[in-house]
C-alpha cells in the first residue's frame, strides 16, 4: 500500500487532467521505516524535482505538492518543512486529497469537540478508527509533531494556496474540515483554498471498482483536475 505502482493510475489522472507532469516519490514505507524518514524522503524528493523541473518538461514557478489520504498528509508537511527551509518560495501550493492532518492524540484541546469522524464513522469506510490507529502506530510520529499532523503546524497561514477533497463518511472527514478552518482562520491573512465536499461518500470512494460509482468517480476526478488548475493559476 502507497507504493509507485498501486498509485500510478491514480497520478495518470492528475497529470493528465490537470496538465501537468507528475513526479511520483518511492519513500520508505512503515512500519520498516520510521517517522521522520517519510516526510525527509518526499522532501528530497521535492528538492530534486525543484533542481530538475525543467527537464521533465516542467515550468519553474509552477510546482506544487499533491496526495491522498497520509500521502495528502505528507504533501501538506513537505510543503510546510520547504517553508521553514526556506524553499516555499517555489511551491505554488498543495492538492490534498482526502488528507489526513492531525494525529488522533494530537487534537488541540479547543478542537476535540469537533474531531467527532473518527468516531461516528469507525467502523463504516475502508480506514476504520482501528485502521488508522494502526496506520499511525507504524508511522511512529510523535502526536504532536507539526510535520506529520500539519494541522498543527504555527505556519500554515504560509501556504499559498490548498485544494482540498474531503468524503463525508470518513473517518477523516474532519481532519479536512479543521484544516480548511485553520487555512480560513485569520480574514487578514487566510490562505486562498478551494474545497470539494463529497456528502455521504467514504474514504477513497473513487477508486471503489462498482459500475453504480462510475458517475461520482468521473465527477471526482473531474474535481481534481480542476483543484490542480486552481492550484497552479
Amino acid at each position: 500500500m502507497g507504493d509507485i505502482d498501486g498509485d500510478d493510475a491514480s497520478c495518470r489522472v492528475i497529470s493528465k487532467g490537470g496538465g501537468v507532469v507528475l513526479v511520483s516519490v518511492e519513500y520508505g514505507l512503515a512500519p520498516e521505516n520510521k517517522h521522520p524518514v517519510l516526510i525527509n524522503d518526499c522532501f528530497r524528493g521535492l528538492n530534486w524535482t525543484l533542481e530538475n523541473a525543467k527537464d521533465l518538461g516542467g515550468v519553474g514557478g509552477k510546482i506544487f505538492t499533491v496526495g491522498v489520504s497520509a500521502g495528502a498528509g505528507l504533501a501538506l508537511g513537505v510543503a510546510l518543512k520547504a517553508i521553514d527551509e526556506d524553499l516555499g518560495v517555489y511551491l505554488v501550493g498543495v492538492v490534498a486529497q482526502v488528507p489526513a492532518t492531525v494525529h488522533p492524540e494530537g487534537v488541540p484541546s479547543e478542537l476535540q469537540a469537533r474531531f467527532k469522524s473518527m468516531e461516528e464513522h469507525a467502523d463504516r469506510t475502508i480506514d476504520t478508527a482501528s485502521a488508522m490507529h494502526a496506520f499511525w502506530d507504524a508511522f511512529g510520529t510523535p502526536p504532536t509533531d507539526h510535520y506529520a499532523s500539519p494541522l498543527l503546524h504555527p505556519k500554515v497561514k504560509d501556504l499559498k494556496k490548498v485544494y482540498l477533497s474531503v468524503a463525508g463518511h470518513d473517518t477523516l472527514r474532519d481532519d479536512g474540515l479543521l484544516f480548511k478552518e485553520r487555512l480560513d482562520q485569520n480574514r487578514n491573512f487566510s490562505v486562498t483554498n478551494k474545497l470539494d465536499f463529497y456528502k455521504g461518500y467514504p474514504h477513497y470512494h473513487w477508486t471503489w471498482p462498482s459500475p453504480k460509482l462510475d458517475k461520482p468517480r468521473e465527477e471526482y476526478n473531474a474535481n481534481v483536475a480542476e483543484g490542480v488548475k486552481f492550484v497552479i493559476s
